[in-house]
C-alpha cells in the first residue's frame, strides 16, 4: 500500500523568500543616491538589470551601473557585474572578486564570512526602513564588520530588493538609499540592486569565495 505524498511545505530561508527579498527582473532600472565623506556632493548610480537566465536551479544575471563615482571631467563611469541566486543564497562579483551578499536560510542568526575577514550576520527579518522609494516593512537587515573597514547594514525589502546600506568605520563611511525604480517595459515596478559591500570590494577589499 502506498504511502499518501507529504503535503508540500515552504520551508523558511528557501528559495521562494530569498526571490521575494533578492528579486532578478529584466528591464529593471533603479536610481540610488548615496553620499561619503570622501567627496562632498551627493551622487546617483543608476542600476539596470540584463540578460536574465534560469537553469538548474539557478538565477543569473548582470548588473549594469552607470555611476559618477564620484563626478569628474570623465563623465559618468559604466560598471558591470553578476550576480547569482540560487537555495544557498546570492553570490555577486566581478572578474577580481566574488563573495556572497545573503547565505541562507534567512533567518535571524544566520551568520557567513568573506575571505577579507568581514562578518555578515542575518539581524532581523522585521526591520522598516523608510527611504525615498518609499516606506518598507519587514525588511531582511543584515550586518557586518570588519576591523579594518568597520561596520555597516543593509536592509532588503520583499518584492524590491536592496533600498538602504549604510557603513561606518575607519574606511568609506557612507549612506545609500533607493530614490525610485523604473521598468524598461510595461509591468509591474520592482527593484534590486548591490549596496555597501559591493563599493567596498570594487576598492580591492574583498576575497573570492
Amino acid at each position: 500500500m502506498k504511502k499518501p505524498a507529504k503535503k508540500a511545505t515552504r520551508k523558511s530561508g528557501g528559495d521562494a523568500l530569498l526571490e521575494e527579498y533578492y528579486p532578478i527582473v529584466e528591464g529593471r532600472v533603479y536610481s540610488y543616491r548615496y553620499e561619503s565623506a570622501e567627496w562632498p556632493q551627493k551622487s546617483t548610480a543608476t542600476v539596470k538589470v540584463k540578460s536574465v537566465r534560469n537553469a538548474g536551479g539557478k538565477t543569473t544575471a548582470t548588473w549594469e551601473e552607470t555611476n559618477p563615482d564620484p563626478p569628474d571631467e570623465r563623465g559618468s563611469a559604466v560598471r558591470r557585474w553578476k550576480v547569482g541566486r540560487s537555495a544557498k543564497g546570492v553570490v555577486e562579483g566581478e572578474k577580481d572578486w566574488s563573495y556572497w551578499v545573503i547565505r541562507t536560510p534567512l533567518k535571524k542568526g544566520t551568520s557567513w564570512q568573506r575571505n577579507d575577514g568581514t562578518t555578515f550576520t542575518i539581524a532581523s527579518l522585521a526591520e522598516r526602513v523608510e527611504v525615498p522609494a518609499d516606506v518598507y516593512e519587514n525588511c531582511l537587515h543584515v550586518t557586518y564588520e570588519n576591523e579594518g573597514i568597520g561596520t555597516g547594514a543593509i536592509y532588503y525589502a520583499k518584492g524590491v530588493g536592496l533600498v538602504r546600506s549604510i557603513q561606518r568605520g575607519e574606511w568609506i563611511p557612507y549612506d545609500y538609499w533607493l530614490e525610485s525604480v523604473n521598468q524598461e517595459d510595461a509591468g509591474a515596478v520592482s527593484a534590486t540592486a548591490v549596496g555597501g559591500p559591493r563599493l567596498m570590494a570594487r576598492k580591492g577589499q574583498a576575497g573570492r569565495l
